[in-house]
């Protein structure tokens, strides 16, 4: 369970013509670029706020089901969504 992708702190970043996710933290470099929009609608501002925030939703995830872990009961739909979120921490940190 661990997140393989581009360290630092992502950040949304509006310039001139497209949304941006960038990360700071890079030692050789000012920024990295993790993805930017093709346009400047909303749709595409909104999609690059939710990637900008994926990393903390992941790590938040992962300690939700770590805190979990062992405590709940077979058959309730707290084991349920417990189980779907440890699935969904595989499909997001497996290559």
């Amino acid at each position: 369970m661990e997140f393989k992708g581009t360290k630092g702190v992502w950040e949304f970043v509006e310039n001139e013509n497209v949304y941006s996710v960038e990360t700071l933290g890079i030692v050789d470099k000012p920024y990295w670029a993790i993805c930017d929009t093709i346009t400047k609608k909303e749709e595409d501002k909104a999609n690059a706020q939710l990637i900008a925030h994926a990393p903390e939703m992941l790590e938040m995830l992962i300690e939700f089901v770590i805190m979990f872990d062992g405590v709940l009961n077979e058959n309730t739909k707290s084991d349920e969504l417990h189980k779907k979120a440890k699935q969904l921490i595989t499909k997001a940190t497996t290559i």
